[in-house]
């Protein structure tokens, strides 16, 4: 995904297409979910489980595209934006935390809503009016992103070659690659190009901090789909699933105000340092995975009384 976003001669058309095939795939499992009970009742056990893995496969494609989202988001459009105005008193710090902000926002609000509209109406209709506003939510985004894109006419503008970032073993694929058997670009693909670019990640300095935060998602407490589903089969109601997802995406959305006035605070202290700007968001990242961790013994612990 990032290497098809790094290629695209384009901005826009990563965002585009990962947004249309987003929300496509959303509106197909809402459809997919209402036809579920004639799945059910034609009592079929090879049809239903062939149903069920069809919406796991549109769900992996709406995963998949929404990452290629944030992706094209965070590596395109945000740099080239904040970088458009030179003498902007907006960095890229702040400019991140807006949009988590809004982000966080629209997930404290979400969970908040939908047991209400869940309660007023019948299984159908809710999933129907959710695929509604997905609908609506789908127009309104495209019409933000084009006049995003019409007011800044860089992020129309060809990419410049300096700009993308070549991939590691890329020069084997030249334009002699016709020449180059199947089995070869096979090897290439699924052996030499994945290895070649472990390597080139774990070169990187950065690599600890990157699989810090991957670790973050392996506890089963975020609150994904699967876990979701779980609590309301085992009982759990759905006002205190609400109100624990709700708490914690209200924290992450005080986080995006705290975390500027963090950084704002480090700058005034260390801006006379030789390393201020490689301290900075160390301090930033060391504090946050120290909360994260204090956070989740803390809940641990509460579990277990």
């Amino acid at each position: 995904m990032g290497s098809w976003i790094d290629k695209s001669p384009v901005r826009t058309k990563p965002l585009y297409t990962s947004v249309m095939i987003n929300h496509t795939s959303i509106i197909i499992i809402y459809l997919s979910w209402m036809l579920w009970p004639i799945i059910v009742a034609d009592h079929s056990t090879s049809l239903k489980n062939g149903f069920f893995g069809f919406i796991i496969l549109i769900d992996v494609v709406q995963v998949l595209s929404a990452t290629g989202q944030n992706l094209s988001i965070s590596r395109d459009w945000i740099p080239v934006l904040v970088g458009a105005e030179p003498g902007s008193a907006y960095t890229l710090t702040h400019v991140n935390a807006v949009i988590a902000r809004v982000n966080l926002f629209c997930k404290v609000a979400s969970p908040m809503i939908l047991p209400i509209i869940i309660s007023a109406s019948s299984r159908n209709s809710w999933i129907f009016l959710v695929a509604l506003v997905t609908v609506a939510t789908w127009v309104f985004e495209m019409y933000c992103l084009r006049i995003v894109s019409m007011e800044n006419p860089h992020l129309l503008a060809p990419k410049s070659r300096e700009l993308v970032p070549e991939n590691p073993g890329e020069e084997l694929v030249t334009s002699s690659s016709s020449q180059i058997s199947y089995s070869r670009r096979l090897e290439e693909i699924l052996y030499r190009h994945p290895v070649q670019r472990l390597r080139h990640f774990f070169s990187m300095p950065i690599w600890p901090a990157a699989v810090c935060i991957a670790f973050l998602y392996l506890t089963v407490l975020v609150y994904s789909a699967p876990l979701i589903t779980y609590l309301l089969q085992s009982g759990m109601p759905l006002s205190v699933i609400t109100m624990a997802r709700a708490s914690g995406s209200l924290m992450g959305f005080v986080a995006t105000f705290t975390t500027p006035a963090a950084s704002g605070y480090l700058n005034s202290r260390l801006a006379g340092s030789r390393d201020g700007k490689g301290i900075i968001p160390r301090k930033l990242s060391s504090w946050g995975v120290i909360g994260q961790f204090l956070s989740l013994v803390s809940l641990i612990l509460a579990s277990l009384l």
